[in-house]
């Protein structure tokens, strides 16, 4: 065999190892299917260990968790909102324009969670916020109870009250 012809078989060579090598390669659709099942296979872990996370924090049975719901007039804006348990502020939010629009549609929002032992316990929570014609009001609410060995769940709903919004606190078992 001569010397061009050798060069000629290797590059026929080379060219059709090339081209099984660009036919083993996934298309633009198969990769764009991989890395959507990628996207989902990590939302689904990040889901679990959220999961998870809750668990190993606020064990079912030791937590207490604590929600703000609303029914408001248009008239009424809540400003801000603090949350004590035992008398030490565990949490406080300010409202934006568009949270006060979401609860007055309904929404429900978890303010606090956390695990607390069993015994005698005390929530306390104080709303500020400007009522009809922007009069400024402060309302606060307690509620003392007895944590047994099952989770709590409190709702804060803020309703219409004279001139202000006025707090009902609710217990779930």
């Amino acid at each position: 065999m001569t010397a061009p012809t050798a060069a000629r078989l290797i590059a026929c060579a080379l060219l059709a190892a090339s081209l099984s090598a660009a036919a083993a390669l996934p298309t633009d659709a198969a990769l764009d299917q991989h890395v959507q099942d990628l996207q989902g296979e990590s939302l689904q872990l990040e889901r679990d260990l959220r999961a998870l996370e809750d668990e190993l924090l606020y064990p079912s049975g030791s937590g207490i968790t604590v929600f703000v719901s609303a029914d408001l007039g248009p008239a009424i804006e809540v400003d801000s909102l603090s949350l004590a348990l035992d008398d030490k502020i565990v949490a406080s939010h300010a409202y934006s324009a568009l949270e006060q629009r979401s609860l007055r549609r309904g929404a429900v929002q978890r303010l606090y969670a956390a695990g607390i032992g069993t015994g005698q316990h005390g929530l306390a929570v104080t709303l500020v916020g400007h009522g009809p014609g922007g009069a400024e009001f402060k309302r606060s609410a307690k509620l003392e109870f007895a944590k047994e060995g099952t989770a709590r769940n409190v709702e804060l709903h803020l309703k219409d009250g004279a001139g202000a919004a006025e707090i009902e606190v609710k217990v779930w078992p």
